[in-house]
């Protein structure tokens, strides 16, 4: 098995707890937005495996976009003679897609902790971990 195949299956099969974490973050600060609950350091610890997790995803990414992947290698040789959709999905679209997402979770994070009662701190990490879950989705090959 190549490098390229081992690090390519890394990352498409990491995006599963990527995406699992999202949801788990989405739901945890939905739910307690709308019961109105304390801040608690269980919250602040799945927002951060989240991060954790998108971070793993996008240090995976970057090493096929940068380095090793022949899908958008050859793309950059001949961009303009290239139709095929799925080199420029992962080539243009889905790099920005998941770039745009890994950056709300980090916005969610930051807002969070900055933010001076739970009401806040769990309205902006909901806000911001729902766009990156949005991103994400649309982003993800299927």
């Amino acid at each position: 098995m190549s490098s390229y195949e081992i690090i390519k299956e890394a990352h498409s099969g990491w995006r599963w707890i990527v995406l699992v974490m999202s949801v788990a973050a989405v739901v945890n600060f939905g739910i307690a937005t709308t019961t109105k609950r304390n801040f608690k350091p269980l919250d602040n610890r799945i927002s951060l495996f989240y991060m954790i997790a998108a971070d793993i995803q996008l240090l995976l990414g970057l090493i096929l976009y940068f380095f090793i992947s022949p899908v958008v290698k050859s793309y950059f040789d001949n961009v303009a003679l290239t139709l095929d959709n799925e080199a420029h999905f992962f080539a243009i679209e889905h790099p920005i897609f998941m770039l745009l997402s890994i950056i709300c979770v980090h916005l969610g994070r930051a807002t969070m902790k900055n933010a001076s009662n739970s009401k806040k701190k769990f309205n902006r990490g909901f806000m911001w971990f729902l766009f990156s879950l949005v991103l994400l989705l649309a982003g993800m090959p299927w």
